[in-house]
């Protein structure tokens, strides 16, 4: 059996890779089946030219120097456990008699320290990204770099947040997620229109060529990632991780406030 198979599209359709993909993604949500999609594409650049039984310990030694010589400590060590999953699935299978990655020691990781904005920053840098008027999605950029601020939530979850969702007299907007995986934790939340929030979400209503449809979603673009970083680059500011900066910066703020870990974290 080859460990990948892949057709002249580049999708997996064959050998070990392909049947363990198939088994685990069962659990996966689709944003983690697309990562790991590349993942065994790595791992298939350097195994798939070999039969399962093939595989000696040299290769996969081999392939560790060459791997984290060019990838990140995070990234190494990631490849590592899907790789052992691989071989750990073969050998369940009876289509090896050991797994030659056993060994292979995960590399040591600096703990990363987050960042965020100030205040101040926060709002220099969604005045560059509104101001910029030579890109048609320059605003809108800017509202979602807001609305993550202020909602709190993931992208993933904005990206599925409809004008259904926000009742401007009760005052809340219901975070659903995806409409069949749903948030990461699987449950709905419910967040106060707190007054900068129902400012932005009422100008952005307003700026719409017509009322929205219940359906229709709140914000016109999926990812802020090139606006974002151009305006921090344009402030002189440092590499902010793009779209999970803004979480951070509701979550340090909340906790500034006062408010207790147990009420943010769900």
């Amino acid at each position: 059996m080859p460990f990948a198979e892949y057709d002249s599209n580049g999708i997996l359709i064959g050998g070990l890779a392909h049947r363990w993909f198939t088994l685990k993604s069962l659990k996966w949500k689709p944003t983690v089946m697309e990562r790991e999609r590349y993942t065994v594409k790595d791992l298939a650049g350097y195994f798939g030219r070999f039969t399962v039984s093939q595989i000696t310990d040299d290769h996969v030694e081999t392939w560790a120097k060459q791997r984290a010589a060019g990838c990140a400590a995070v990234t190494f060590n990631r490849d590592l456990i899907r790789l052992n999953e691989i071989f750990n699935y073969a050998v369940c299978k009876g289509y090896r008699f050991d797994n030659p990655a056993q060994y292979i020691e995960k590399r040591p990781t600096v703990k990363y320290v987050p960042t965020i904005p100030s205040r101040t920053e926060f709002a220099n840098i969604l005045a560059i990204m509104r101001s910029n008027k030579s890109k048609p999605t320059a605003s809108a950029s800017a509202d979602l770099c807001e609305g993550l601020t202020y909602l709190g939530c993931r992208k993933a979850d904005a990206a599925w947040l409809e004008w259904q969702h926000i009742d401007f007299k009760i005052g809340t907007v219901r975070i659903t997620g995806h409409p069949l995986t749903h948030t990461k934790n699987g449950e709905q939340r419910i967040i106060p229109l707190f007054d900068p929030l129902r400012r932005l979400l009422l100008d952005m209503r307003a700026a719409l060529p017509a009322p929205p449809q219940p359906t229709d979603k709140v914000f016109m673009v999926k990812s802020c990632r090139k606006a974002f970083e151009t305006a921090c680059q344009q402030l002189g500011l440092p590499h902010y991780p793009p779209h999970h900066t803004w979480r951070r910066f509701f979550i340090s703020h909340c906790i500034m406030a006062g408010i207790d870990a147990e009420t943010i974290a769900p």
